[in-house]
Protein backbone atom coordinates (compact mmCIF):
# COMPACT_ATOMS: atom_id res chain seq x y z
CA UNK A 1 0.00 0.00 0.00
CA UNK A 2 1.63 3.27 -0.95
CA UNK A 3 1.61 6.21 1.18
CA UNK A 4 -0.79 9.56 0.69
CA UNK A 5 0.74 12.69 0.22
CA UNK A 6 -0.10 15.23 1.98
CA UNK A 7 -0.57 17.57 -1.16
CA UNK A 8 -3.08 15.09 -2.34
CA UNK A 9 -5.14 14.90 0.70
CA UNK A 10 -5.33 18.71 0.80
CA UNK A 11 -6.44 18.37 -2.90
CA UNK A 12 -9.63 15.86 -1.87
CA UNK A 13 -10.34 18.21 0.99
CA UNK A 14 -11.16 21.13 -0.89
CA UNK A 15 -12.66 19.09 -3.74
CA UNK A 16 -14.68 17.54 -0.91
CA UNK A 17 -15.62 21.50 0.58
CA UNK A 18 -16.40 22.44 -3.07
CA UNK A 19 -18.65 19.20 -3.91
CA UNK A 20 -20.51 20.03 -0.42
CA UNK A 21 -21.22 23.60 -0.85
CA UNK A 22 -22.29 22.48 -4.11
CA UNK A 23 -24.96 20.11 -2.66
CA UNK A 24 -26.03 22.15 0.01
CA UNK A 25 -26.81 24.81 -2.48
CA UNK A 26 -28.80 22.51 -5.13
CA UNK A 27 -30.46 21.24 -1.68
CA UNK A 28 -31.80 24.77 -0.69
CA UNK A 29 -32.80 25.41 -4.68
CA UNK A 30 -34.54 22.63 -4.35
CA UNK A 31 -36.75 23.53 -1.23
CA UNK A 32 -36.98 27.15 -3.02
CA UNK A 33 -38.49 25.82 -5.98
CA UNK A 34 -40.93 23.42 -3.98
CA UNK A 35 -42.17 25.88 -1.93
CA UNK A 36 -42.60 27.92 -5.19
CA UNK A 37 -44.74 25.02 -6.58
CA UNK A 38 -46.62 24.37 -3.49
CA UNK A 39 -47.60 28.28 -3.80
CA UNK A 40 -48.71 27.82 -7.22
CA UNK A 41 -50.60 25.45 -6.79
CA UNK A 42 -52.54 26.63 -3.76
CA UNK A 43 -52.96 30.15 -5.55
CA UNK A 44 -54.25 27.40 -8.93
CA UNK A 45 -56.90 25.56 -6.68
CA UNK A 46 -57.86 28.96 -5.04
CA UNK A 47 -58.59 30.30 -8.20
CA UNK A 48 -60.46 27.26 -9.45
CA UNK A 49 -62.61 27.53 -6.24
CA UNK A 50 -63.38 31.07 -6.56
CA UNK A 51 -64.37 30.67 -10.41
CA UNK A 52 -66.34 27.81 -9.58
CA UNK A 53 -67.63 30.05 -6.97
CA UNK A 54 -69.14 32.95 -9.53
CA UNK A 55 -70.59 30.17 -11.90
CA UNK A 56 -73.05 28.73 -9.45
CA UNK A 57 -73.73 32.39 -8.13
CA UNK A 58 -74.95 32.86 -11.80
CA UNK A 59 -76.60 29.86 -12.48
CA UNK A 60 -78.31 30.62 -9.04
CA UNK A 61 -79.18 34.15 -9.60
CA UNK A 62 -80.94 33.12 -12.88
CA UNK A 63 -83.21 30.52 -10.98
CA UNK A 64 -83.80 32.66 -7.90
CA UNK A 65 -87.11 35.21 -8.04
CA UNK A 66 -85.50 37.75 -5.35
CA UNK A 67 -82.65 38.14 -3.21
CA UNK A 68 -83.74 36.25 -0.15
CA UNK A 69 -84.27 33.29 -2.33
CA UNK A 70 -80.58 33.42 -2.88
CA UNK A 71 -78.98 33.49 0.20
CA UNK A 72 -79.20 29.62 1.18
CA UNK A 73 -78.52 28.22 -2.16
CA UNK A 74 -75.41 30.06 -2.04
CA UNK A 75 -74.41 29.53 1.30
CA UNK A 76 -74.27 25.45 0.23
CA UNK A 77 -72.27 26.14 -2.41
CA UNK A 78 -69.86 27.90 -0.26
CA UNK A 79 -70.10 25.61 1.91
CA UNK A 80 -69.13 22.98 -0.23
CA UNK A 81 -66.64 24.17 -2.23
CA UNK A 82 -65.05 25.43 0.77
CA UNK A 83 -64.70 22.27 2.65
CA UNK A 84 -66.73 23.63 5.45
CA UNK A 85 -69.16 21.74 7.99
CA UNK A 86 -71.00 25.44 9.01
CA UNK A 87 -71.40 28.42 7.16
CA UNK A 88 -73.95 31.42 8.31
CA UNK A 89 -74.56 34.82 6.12
CA UNK A 90 -74.82 37.61 9.00
CA UNK A 91 -75.98 41.34 8.62
CA UNK A 92 -74.85 43.68 11.22
CA UNK A 93 -78.03 45.08 13.09
CA UNK A 94 -77.14 48.78 14.64
CA UNK A 95 -80.45 50.03 16.50
CA UNK A 96 -80.49 53.37 18.22
CA UNK A 97 -80.08 52.50 22.25
CA UNK A 98 -79.02 48.92 21.39
CA UNK A 99 -75.42 47.45 21.47
CA UNK A 100 -74.64 46.41 18.06
CA UNK A 101 -75.67 42.81 16.90
CA UNK A 102 -75.74 40.43 13.75
CA UNK A 103 -78.35 38.71 12.72
CA UNK A 104 -77.84 35.96 11.37
CA UNK A 105 -79.39 35.69 7.91
CA UNK A 106 -78.40 32.23 6.37
CA UNK A 107 -76.93 28.84 7.44
CA UNK A 108 -75.91 26.06 6.72
CA UNK A 109 -75.33 23.14 9.48
CA UNK A 110 -75.96 24.99 12.56
CA UNK A 111 -79.71 23.21 12.43
CA UNK A 112 -82.79 25.09 12.87
CA UNK A 113 -81.92 26.20 16.47
CA UNK A 114 -79.68 29.59 15.54
CA UNK A 115 -81.76 30.90 12.88
CA UNK A 116 -82.25 34.23 13.12
CA UNK A 117 -80.97 34.71 16.29
CA UNK A 118 -79.21 38.06 17.10
CA UNK A 119 -75.48 37.42 17.92
CA UNK A 120 -73.73 39.87 20.01
CA UNK A 121 -70.44 42.41 18.01
CA UNK A 122 -67.98 41.36 20.57
CA UNK A 123 -66.08 44.36 21.75
CA UNK A 124 -66.05 47.66 20.00
CA UNK A 125 -64.81 46.46 17.06
CA UNK A 126 -66.09 47.15 13.81
CA UNK A 127 -66.06 43.71 12.45
CA UNK A 128 -66.75 40.70 14.35
CA UNK A 129 -65.38 37.09 14.45
CA UNK A 130 -67.68 33.65 14.36
CA UNK A 131 -65.48 30.81 15.09
CA UNK A 132 -66.46 27.41 13.87
CA UNK A 133 -64.96 24.37 15.79
CA UNK A 134 -64.51 21.23 14.02
CA UNK A 135 -61.09 19.35 13.23
CA UNK A 136 -60.41 22.13 11.25
CA UNK A 137 -61.10 25.72 12.68
CA UNK A 138 -62.40 27.86 10.91
CA UNK A 139 -63.06 31.85 11.10
CA UNK A 140 -65.26 34.76 9.57
CA UNK A 141 -64.82 37.81 10.24
CA UNK A 142 -68.07 39.64 8.79
CA UNK A 143 -66.92 42.61 6.65
CA UNK A 144 -69.69 44.97 5.20
CA UNK A 145 -72.14 42.07 4.80
CA UNK A 146 -69.69 39.79 3.50
CA UNK A 147 -68.15 37.02 5.18
CA UNK A 148 -64.26 36.34 4.72
CA UNK A 149 -62.98 33.07 6.18
CA UNK A 150 -59.79 31.73 7.00
CA UNK A 151 -59.00 28.48 8.06
CA UNK A 152 -56.34 26.82 10.24
CA UNK A 153 -55.81 23.18 10.92
CA UNK A 154 -55.74 21.75 14.61
CA UNK A 155 -54.22 18.12 15.71
CA UNK A 156 -56.68 15.69 16.20
CA UNK A 157 -58.08 15.52 19.92
CA UNK A 158 -57.24 18.93 20.08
Amino acid sequence: MRGTNPLDLQKLERELGYYRRECNDLGARLLRLQEEQSQAFREARRSRTVVKLIREAHRLADLAATAEDLGGPLLEVIAENTLCDRAAFVQRTTLPGEPEMFRVTDQVGFGAEGAGAPVPVPGTARTASLHITSATSRSCTPSAGAPVCSSTSRPRGA
